[in-house]
């Protein structure tokens, strides 16, 4: 039987491997020609490092290229070592980590990037208990990138955990329904010691009466 896709899969070399393609193609020539070789360069060491598991690494050269490309101004550089910073801090399920690099990924990134990164926005969510958020964003990834079967059976997923904790949450007693029960048998048990209170008095006073009772 075939294993069952895990909603918790990320993904890197999805993006990042194509990336290469696209930023080369939109270099410039010069030094920034220069630059932005060394970036890629970067970007694909990192994904190699990813792709390794070998988190330490992978997160080292992406800081690394994150930084010079800060100092060259080189945008697009930026946003993929961001995103691959991001995933990899995701990998280490440092999820706010992950969040503050996502949400520093400029505005006007490209589709792959804005898509894979609500994509790991979702792996977030859905982590998080927030299977609502999950599908949400597994669809705006759907919605912002091409198509995806990852990022719908992801989706679908999410929905259908959803439902299943909804069902769980309605089919289990609720706090005040356990406490009106406890309440009830509480209540039970007072009565039942007042009761034989009540039943060893009287037979004290039967038996008092009856000892008061003159001897013919």
């Amino acid at each position: 039987m075939a294993k069952k896709r895990s909603v918790l899969s990320q993904r890197l070399s999805f993006l990042a491997f194509p990336a290469l393609v696209s930023l080369s193609l939109v270099s410039c020539g010069g030094s920034s020609a220069v630059s932005r070789t060394a970036g890629i360069s970067g970007i694909l060491s990192g994904v190699i490092a990813w792709v390794r598991h070998d988190w330490p690494a992978a997160a080292s050269v992406f800081l690394d290229t994150l930084s010079r490309a800060g100092d060259d101004a080189d945008t697009l550089v930026g946003d993929y070592a961001l995103y691959g910073l991001g995933s990899t801090y995701l990998s280490g399920d440092e999820r706010r980590a992950a969040e503050s690099r996502f949400d520093m990924i400029d505005g006007d990134a490209p589709a792959e990037i804005v898509s894979s990164v609500w994509y790991q926005r979702g792996i977030i969510a859905y982590r998080d208990g927030d299977y609502d958020g999950a599908a949400r964003a597994f669809k705006r990834s759907l919605e912002t990138g091409p198509p995806s079967s990852d990022a719908r059976v992801n989706m679908e997923l999410s929905l259908r955990s959803r439902d299943e904790a909804r069902s769980r949450s309605s089919s289990s007693p609720s706090s005040a329904q356990i406490q009106a029960s406890d309440d009830i048998a509480a209540d039970s048990i007072f009565n039942l010691v007042r009761k034989k209170e009540q039943d060893r008095w009287k037979n004290q006073e039967t038996k008092k009466a009856a000892a008061d009772t003159p001897d013919y």
